[in-house]
Formats: C-alpha cells, structure tokens, sequence
C-alpha cells in the first residue's frame, strides 16, 4: 500500500473531475483478482484448446474412413470394369477361332472354293455373316464385327454393322465404311496370335472402342477380326449402379485421360504441379491414387483395370470424383459430439478454476491484510512466521528481507562512513538531510537541518548561470585558521515527491600541490636543465673534434659514451615536455600539404647515420601513385623517426628495415615501418603504447629506451586526424603502420 505523503498537498476535487482517465475493472485491481481472471482465462483457453483437437481429430478421423471407403468402392468398380472388358476380349478370340473364319480365308486363297470342304466362298461368307449376327443380336453394345485383310490392298472381307434400322452386313467391300490397309497394319504389328488390341476410335468424345486380334495362316498374320463397342452402352450398367459423376477413362502416357462414358470431368480439373505429376505417373503405370483438384476442393480417386495379359492398348479405369462435403459428411455426428463435450468441458473447468481460485488466493488476501499495517521494517519482524501456509511462507519471506535491508542499511552507513570523500544529501528545498563524517569534517560543521548555500558558496547546477556539471571548487577556511581547497560534484536528483539531490565533495589541497610542483619541475627542466644540456653536447662534440686522434682508444670511448649519454638526457627531457604539452594541448601545428612518396624517400636517405650505428640498412618501398595528405611535416617526421629508431634497435646486424607507403581503400594512405627483430611479446602488447613502457633490458641485449616515444608518436598521429598500430609475430618481426587521411 502507498502511504500519502503529507508534504504533498493534495489536489483539488473539481480539477480531478475534470482529468478524465481509463479506470481498469475492480476485479483487475488487486493480485488476487487478477490471480482468479488468470485461472479463468486459462480455463477457458485448454477447455478451447481440447475441444478444437479433438473437433480436428474427429474430422481427421473421418476423411480418413471416408477416403478409404470410397477408394475401395473405386477398386470394386475397376474390378468390374475389368469383367466388361475381358468379356468383350473372350469374345473377339472365341470368333477368331470359328471355322468359317478359316474356310473364307483359305477360299479367298484357292479361287473361291475351300480345299478342305469343297465350300464356295458365297456360302462361307453367309455363314460367317449369320455367326456375327447372331452374336450382335445378343449383345446390343456390339455396333461393328469385321473381318479384314491386310494383304495388299487390303480389301474388306466380311462385316456386319448396326444401322438405324437393324444389322447391315459388308461383303468385299460392296458395303459399309473400311479401315484403312495402313491402320490395319499398324495394328497388326505389334500382334501375335491370341493377343487382343483395344484401342479408341473418334476424338476426345471417344465414340468407340475396337478389340482387334490377329488371323494367322500359315505363321504370318494375313486379317484381323475387330469388335468395335459403344462405350455409353458398354459400361451404362456399371455407370447405373455407381456414385454420381463417375467416368470411365482410358489411360494413355502421351496425352490426357479420356473419358470413354459418364462424367466429363477432365475440364473441371484445377490440378496443382504435384497431382499433375501423380496423373501423369498413374496413366503411365496404372494402379491405386488420387488427385485433388483446386476447383471443387474434393478428391478424384484414380483405380486402373487390371487388365488381363493378353489385352494390349492403353489402359482403362475408372475415376471417383467426391466433393469435401460428402468426404465429410460421416464427420457431422462426431463433430456435434464434441462440441457438446467442448461445451461441458469449458462450464466444468469455468467452475472448478473459480472455486479453486478463491480457495488458493485467500491466504494472499489475508497477508494483505497483515500487511497495510506494516510502517517501518521493525514491523515487518512482527509478523506471524509461525504459520505453516503460505502465509507463514511469505511472511518469513519478508521478515528475512526486512532483515537482510537492515544489514544493508547498516553497512552502507559503514561504508560512508569510511569514505575519504564527503558525502551529503540535501532535498528539494535545498536543507542537508544526511552527511557523513568526512563531510563534516570538511565543512566544520554538523551541516545537518542546514540549508546547502550556506555550507557550500558553489550553488548546485540548476540554480547557476554556466549549468556547468563538472567539479566545482573553492577555498575552505577552517575555525583554526588552516585552508583547503574543495571541490564539489553534484549528482541528479532523484525523482519523486520525497527526491534529493547528492553531493560529493573532495580535498584537492594535496592534488593542487603537487600540480604547482610538477609545472615548476617542468620549468626547470625546461629552462634549467635543458641549456645546460646544450651546452654540454656541443663542448663534447667540438672536444672530440678537436683532440681527435691525440688520445688512445679507452678515452675515445669515453668521450663517446659521455656523448651518446648526454643525447640520451636531452632526448628524455624533449620527450617528457612534448608529453606535457600534449596532455595540455599546447602542441602547436602546422598544417599543410604534403607529398608522402618524396618526404619518405628523403626521410629514408637521411637518417642513414642511425641505420649505421645500428649496422641495418632503411630501405624504402615506394607506391605507385603520388599520395598527398594534410599534416605537420615536422610533427610526421618526429613520428616515423621513432619507429625507425625502435626499429633499427631491435633488428639483428645487417638486417633490412623496410620503410612502405601504400593506398588503402579510397581515402587513406598508410605508411609502415618493418623490421626482423624478436617481435612483441603477448603480455606487453597492451601496454606498448603508454608512457615509460619499454622492454625488459635485461631480457634483451638491446638498450632500453625511455619508454615515451611510441606514447608520443600515438598522441602526434592522432592529433593530425591519423591511427597508428602494429602487427608481429614472436621471432619474425614486427611492423608499425600509421594511416593519415588522404587530401580530399
């Protein structure tokens, strides 16, 4: 619970009448109640979950049986499409086998009479004529029966034909339409004796099917005896007993299907690229399959005829088109089944949840309770811990991080209290509510109940004219006469009604000291100990000139080392004033263009007196385009000098170091600098850049140096808008590169 804060007035009734604003239902007010609308609304949600399952699952279940009935029903109607059809083949070969068959043909071979039985060829014609009527007569479907010849010119034996007014019988050719001697042949030959050939006459419409097999004489096939059928009228009593809309069809691997009777359903399918691929599979291979069309939103089930062995053609089956709705219709009685357990389900988990609900959440309402009376953490000791529910839980819960807040309390005074720097809080009104020791030690006074102008005469940021936020400081002057110099940071105020503001006040008395000695060093060195340096490297200089050759070797040497010792001192004391002046940004600039690939080569050329004493040679690698950028030449050249002289340093006698320019990418020129020395060990790279870092002398028969130039080379490029880095490798050398902007 909020408690009010009384030093908050309170805001008038008419204005809050006025701020209209969403209020959440009583019910959602509390943890409780939303606790119990939680319990409901995920009630409702496995309640909805479950029900719609088992709704799927029960459709699932029964377009699963439906598929499976009706494709059975399919396999049965191809099972007696297979019936019809043999029927029709039994017939084409029991004809083919009748002796007037083989009278005619041997009559039309020896004149007109058979050998055998002394027939004339008009008789056996007659009788073979009767035999075709007869078998016409009993079947009505039967619309042609021809023998013909396909010998040349092929003439037109026998056949008997159904016209509109009853059986028309063709005798050599004196009646009647004849097949072409060429089809005759085709057909024949892919034929042997005993085999049936079916095959569609007409176009798409499919206005009949004609059983052809072959007659032999002799070995060769010399006529063929065809069976031409209606399809409407072969299959209408399969259609009769069939589903609504289902179709005979004719497979074929290079076209369509072909609808031989019933339904045309071919230009009602909308087949997607796979069902394409499962037609053209089953017209192909036949068997068991279904296609679903995108038009209807049902399935065609596809059952081929098992044909027997000796029927050659495209196949036949049959297709079984069954819209969604009656694939669902077993599904209904399920489907109302569950919604009415759906329904249940939902009511039965609605009042358990709310009943459950209640119960479980009543202790919190009881802690609650215990709780709206708790002020301070002293009360939330108080509370029944005792209790073995969840409110005994929770309230050892609290109790023991009312404890734990306590010693959090206690140690972070301990810590303020410990601190070398002041710590005081002031609130809104700017009077001091808190201050540690430090802090009134600093300021001489309990500061406590005091206003903080009159403690600190730097006024926090809000209430100056810079609103500076950086340290801000004074002269303090104690009761006993001693002065410091503060300095005070103040921090945000914290937001709320009860907000405060902190701040942090530091003694920089010692800390201004030793700046005011390190500028006087700095002078000293600068003026003090760097004339006298001159002074001394010129004498030693014009003294080695002079007495040269004069004295023996041991004070040659000498003298040298007094040289070389001196340069070194001067060196030091360049290094540490350009350090100075850089972290003061007293460095001074001069910018202007300059050509990269002529200051390097003469840079290269110049500094071969320190390649010498070093006994390595600079060599320079020059680019292949001009590269011009803005820099401090003399700034660049005290770089590149540094990373030649650790260069020449730690490369062996009689090494190269390679001085490089080249272009990278469109808008920067990189300068490198590449020796064969030992490389940089792992643990110093990170620091290889900060003042006075330098290598373990004694580590390396190299000298170590001051440790300041690779600092002030870094703080030079940076300064001029460059980078500066390296690359190594223990035991094969390092390189140190430095990328400059190019002139724009």
């Amino acid at each position: 619970m909020t408690l009010a804060d009384p030093s908050v007035p309170a805001r008038p009734a008419a204005r809050m009448r006025h701020l209209p604003r969403w209020r959440s239902p009583v019910v959602l007010r509390s943890l409780r109640g939303r606790i119990i609308c939680l319990t409901v609304a995920l009630s409702y949600l496995a309640a909805a979950l479950m029900g719609g399952l088992a709704y799927l699952r029960s459709t699932e279940i029964a377009l699963e049986t439906s598929i499976a009935s009706i494709g059975g029903e399919s396999r049965v109607l191809a099972a007696r499409l297979d019936g019809q059809i043999s029927a029709v083949g039994d017939d084409v070969l029991v004809l083919s086998r009748a002796p007037a068959i083989a009278g005619t043909l041997r009559a039309r071979q020896n004149g007109g009479i058979d050998p055998r039985d002394q027939s004339s060829l008009e008789a056996l014609e007659r009788r073979l004529l009767k035999l075709f009527g007869s078998v016409m007569l009993s079947r009505g479907d039967y619309r042609s029966i021809a023998l013909d010849g396909i010998w040349t010119g092929g003439p037109g034996l026998v056949g008997m034909v159904r016209g509109p007014n009853g059986l028309v019988s063709m005798a050599n050719d004196r009646e009647g339409p004849r097949v072409p001697v060429t089809q005759l042949r085709r057909w024949a030959a892919g034929l042997q004796s005993g085999d049936v050939l079916m095959v569609r006459e007409g176009g798409d419409g499919a206005t009949g099917l004609r059983f052809v097999t072959p007659i032999t004489h002799a070995g060769p096939t010399i006529a063929l005896l065809s069976i031409v059928v209606a399809p409407d009228a072969l299959f209408a009593p399969l259609l009769k007993d069939a589903p609504a809309d289902t179709s005979i069809l004719m497979r074929s691997a290079e076209s369509q299907p072909i609808a031989l009777a019933g339904r045309t359903w071919r230009d009602d399918l909308r087949l997607s690229g796979e069902d394409r691929d499962i037609l053209r599979d089953w017209m192909r291979d036949g068997g068991f399959t279904s296609v679903t069309p995108g038009k209807t939103g049902g399935i065609v089930f596809l059952s081929s005829v098992d044909a027997p062995q000796w029927l050659r053609g495209d196949g036949l089956g049959v297709a079984l088109p069954v819209d969604r709705p009656t694939l669902l219709a077993p599904a209904r009685p399920a489907q109302r089944t569950t919604l009415i357990m759906a329904i249940t389900l939902f009511i039965l988990a609605l009042t358990v949840s709310l009943i459950s609900a209640r119960i479980m959440t009543r202790p919190l309402g009881e802690l609650t309770k215990i709780l709206s009376s708790t002020r301070t953490l002293d009360d939330l000791m108080d509370l029944p811990t005792r209790r073995r529910d969840e409110i005994g839980e929770l309230s050892r819960a609290f109790a023991g991080l009312a404890a734990r807040l306590a010693t959090a309390e206690a140690r972070a005074g301990e810590i303020l209290d410990a601190v070398h720097e002041g710590v005081l809080t002031f609130d809104g009104q700017g009077v001091v509510r808190s201050a540690n020791p430090a802090a009134r030690e600093m300021l001489d006074d309990s500061a406590l109940g005091r206003p903080i102008a009159d403690l600190i005469p730097v006024a926090p940021p809000d209430l100056r004219e810079d609103q500076s936020e950086g340290p801000q400081g004074w002269t303090q002057t104690y009761s006993d006469g001693r002065k410091a110099y503060l300095e005070v940071v103040y921090g945000d105020r914290t937001p709320g009604p009860n907000g405060f503001t902190i701040a942090v006040l530091r003694d920089v008395t010692q800390a201004r000291e030793l700046a005011q000695m390190k500028e006087e060093f700095l002078a000293t060195a600068s003026h003090e100990l760097r004339t006298p340096l001159t002074a001394v490297k010129s004498g030693l200089v014009l003294l080695r000139h002079a007495i040269s050759g004069k004295i023996d070797e041991s004070d040659t040497q000498l003298l040298t080392l007094a040289l070389s010792n001196a340069q070194r001192l001067s060196r030091l004391v360049d290094d540490i004033l350009s350090i100075e002046k850089a972290a003061a940004g007293k460095l001074d600039f001069h910018f202007r263009a300059l050509a990269l690939n002529g200051f390097l080569g003469d840079l290269a050329r110049d500094q071969q007196a320190l390649a010498q004493a070093h006994r390595v040679s600079f060599i320079y690698d020059d680019c292949d385009e001009i590269l011009t950028v803005d820099v401090d030449p003399d700034r660049l050249e005290q770089v590149i000098i540094n990373l030649l002289s650790n260069a020449a340093k730690f490369s062996p006698a009689g090494a190269e170091v390679i001085i490089g320019l080249q272009r990278r990418g469109e808008a920067v020129a990189r300068i490198s600098v590449t020796d064969h020395g030992p490389g940089i060990a792992e643990g110093f790279r990170a620091r290889i850049f900060q003042r006075f870092a330098s290598k373990d002398s004694q580590a390396s028969s190299v000298q170590a140096g001051t440790g300041l130039g690779l600092n002030i080379a870094r703080t030079l490029t940076q300064s001029m808008n460059g980078a500066i880095g390296f690359d190594t490798r223990e035991g094969h050398g390092t390189t140190f590169w430095v990328d400059i902007p190019l002139r724009r």
